[in-house]
């Protein structure tokens, strides 16, 4: 499947003052830039096991056609139409999944945006091309037209030879090939922090995501992509370099891109890959569009694949701030240790109850039986005393064992508290 896209909100010089007054802001001599120092990424940051359990909550299919509650017409007498319910839950799953990969707010669909987002997908695909300022198609009423104009100048648009609002939003969030990686604006509308509502709409070879909502008080900042923990189901496992992801964040502050440097570390055998203005191990780019937020950072390493259990430490250095943050790669289908978000058995914390935290259990056994001081924390030890019996010993041991046992072959795992 290919997709063509088109970027979003281009900002031409033939853009009205009004809509750029409301959507741009441009760069100004001496401007001040205000101090924005901060020490990580401000999302929520969710294990993978809620993130699995989020995503079979709101399931999307990737496969999935529309269908119309009212048939679009184009021809007189014009109708622009309505895709039905589950489609728009189909594809707002789709979105929603992925903020809260991020670790943003839900959205919710929104009457008027999906009308907006309909006749957008309407105008475009009478046309045959996908454009945020298409021309009036020959016969199509004014109404109808300026509808579908508002809408495609305030979407995210996708075409292709299919019809999946859910693979668009995919599309979206790639964003990654050379028309869009230098501002991965479709992304950045995906993750605004501060949208509360969108819509969809589809025709034909064309669709439309509204993007432009701002109607919700924000508490992130810093947002990126991969996130913090990261499905490689949805960050792109291909090997070849062109169609890999771009990695990016978001400090929503105008930056001088020669004083901005990223150093990317692999933890498992500490390759690095630094970006900078004189040298960069793939792609780099600032951005300071108004993309939702300003000041995106942007960065395709070059030489690199991403496997299940990878962990990648990020630093990032501006004029005037330093943020680091790390990535943790995992895939859907190994999360099936972990029955509960914390519980007896997780010694290490790291979500998963495995030979490890049994490991960890011995080595407090033996520093206790020969006087050494304690190597866990009290909520370590309260996770490590599994029988409850007020010590830490090689009982404790054999049962976090046995349960890694029965987990490992069981899709559907109780918890440990519910095992024993």
């Amino acid at each position: 499947m290919k997709f063509k896209k088109i970027v979003s909100f281009v900002l031409p010089v033939a853009m009205s003052v009004a809509f750029t007054a409301l959507f741009y802001v441009p760069y100004i001599e001496n401007q001040s830039f205000v101090s924005y120092a901060s020490e990580g990424v401000n999302v929520a940051e969710h294990t993978p096991y809620e993130i699995k359990q989020y995503i079979e909550e709101h399931p999307f299919d990737m496969q999935s056609q529309p269908v119309y509650t009212v048939q679009p017409s184009t021809t007189a007498p014009y109708e622009i139409g309505e895709i039905d319910n589950a489609t728009k839950e189909n594809a707002l799953n789709a979105l929603n999944c992925m903020r809260y990969i991020a670790g943003l707010p839900e959205v919710t669909l929104n009457e008027e945006y999906g009308r907006l987002a309909q006749a957008a997908a309407f105008v475009n695909s009478i046309n045959g091309s996908s454009s945020h300022y298409p021309q009036q198609p020959a016969g199509v009423p004014d109404d109808i037209y300026q509808l579908g104009r508002t809408g495609a100048s305030e979407s995210n648009l996708c075409s292709g030879d299919l019809q999946k609002l859910a693979t668009a939003v995919l599309v979206y969030m790639n964003d990654s090939d050379s028309k869009n990686i230098s501002k991965v604006g479709h992304r950045r509308w995906c993750l605004n922090p501060t949208m509360a509502a969108t819509g969809f709409g589809v025709l034909g070879n064309m669709s439309a995501m509204y993007a432009l909502d701002s109607n919700r008080q924000k508490t992130e900042s810093n947002v990126c992509w991969p996130a913090q923990n990261m499905p490689i189901e949805y960050f792109s496992t291909m090997q070849t370099y062109q169609n890999l992801p771009a990695w990016s964040i978001v400090l929503n502050k105008n930056l001088f891109q020669d004083y901005v440097e990223v150093s990317l570390v692999r933890t498992s055998d500490m390759k690095e890959w630094n970006f900078s203005t004189l040298s960069a191990d793939g792609d780099f780019y600032v951005d300071n569009g108004r993309y939702a937020e300003p000041g995106c950072i942007i960065f395709r390493p070059s030489d690199i694949s991403y496997n299940d259990g990878d962990k990648f430490d990020v630093k990032i250095t501006t004029e005037d701030s330093t943020i680091e943050y790390s990535v943790n790669f995992f895939s859907l289908s190994s999360v099936k240790n972990e029955a509960v978000k914390t519980s007896i058995g997780n010694v290490n914390g790291d979500y998963y109850i495995d030979s490890v935290d049994a490991s960890i259990v011995l080595d407090e056994y033996a520093n206790y039986s020969t006087g050494r001081t304690s190597i866990l924390n009290d909520e370590q030890k309260k996770c490590a005393d599994v029988n409850k019996d007020g010590l830490i010993d090689a009982n404790d041991a054999t049962k976090i064992l046995e349960y890694y046992s029965y987990i490992s072959t069981n899709d559907n795992p109780l918890s440990m508290e519910n095992w024993l």
